[in-house]
């Protein structure tokens, strides 16, 4: 084959993949915002009560469409737990969104975030427990599919994802994040079934973020570590879209160096 040809073949094949994440990533985006104007078509009440743990810290402009989201889902039961490590004024802040939405909120002064999930688990009264950062929005069918997938015999299931506030970075974070991540990427959002989650020891509180660690990563190795390589799965089914904030202030593949990002700042910065 001439080189002409190869470049050809690679250029088609690349433009073709491109434009299946494009795609992907437009449906993805409709369907997050469903979620956050209108009610699911059905409802599906079942006797697994769901609880939605999320950490915060200064999440007053995020946590609202999180908790929209979460309303609108056509599972039932959802108990909400918000653990913020806040300031007093965004904490006073986000304790009247919590109060607005039904949510229970719980205070931590330390910025460690696998200690706040930890937290948020122990308060939970759930069976499931499902995990989301505060900047995602959850599809309005996304608790049920993740459910569905728990019930087929995995112990944590985690969902599709893509960016929300920007195109190109939706793109990259479809294929990224999305189609070549293995199954076991435990990330911004993951359901465990509670006595799994404590039989593992949750999530590591000395894989701090602040200090560049991955605890959520952490959290799917150590699933399969101790109940076996197909009990964590991805349901396609299931979708979130997050803010592309982090990746817009470090880069794509940057590593963590700070608690989070917020209007394109550093906080919660180790030192």
């Amino acid at each position: 084959m001439e080189f002409w040809e190869k470049s050809l073949l690679v250029g088609n094949t690349v433009t073709g993949f491109l434009t299946l994440a494009v795609g992907a990533t437009s449906a993805m985006k409709a369907k997050a915002q469903e979620a956050l104007s209108m009610e699911p078509e059905y409802h599906c009440t079942a006797d697994k009560l769901v609880s939605i743990i999320i950490p915060t810290l200064q999440e007053e402009t995020y946590l609202p469409n999180l908790l929209t989201s979460i309303k609108h889902q056509s599972y039932t039961p959802i108990e909400i737990i918000v653990v913020d490590s806040s300031p007093p004024q965004s904490y006073l802040a986000t304790s009247y969104i919590c109060q607005k939405s039904g949510a229970k909120i719980f205070h931590r002064e330390d910025l460690n975030l696998p200690a706040a999930r930890n937290e948020g688990a122990k308060q939970a009264r759930g069976e499931i427990l499902l995990f989301s950062d505060a900047d995602n929005i959850l599809d309005r069918h996304c608790v049920e599919w993740l459910v569905w997938g728990l019930l087929q015999g995995y112990v944590a299931v985690h969902p599709s994802e893509s960016i929300y506030d920007s195109g190109a970075y939706a793109v990259v974070a479809t294929i990224f994040r999305d189609w070549l991540k293995p199954s076991w990427y435990t990330t911004r959002c993951v359901a465990i079934w509670r006595e799994g989650f404590f039989q593992v020891g949750g999530y590591r509180e000395d894989f701090d973020p602040n200090l560049g660690y991955r605890e959520d990563l952490q959290l799917g190795a150590d699933v399969i570590s101790l109940f076996g390589e197909s009990t964590v799965s991805k349901m396609s089914e299931a979708i979130i879209l997050s803010s592309a904030r982090r990746e817009k202030a470090t880069g794509i593949f940057s590593g963590w160096v700070a608690r989070g990002i917020r209007n394109g700042v550093l906080i919660g910065e180790h030192t």
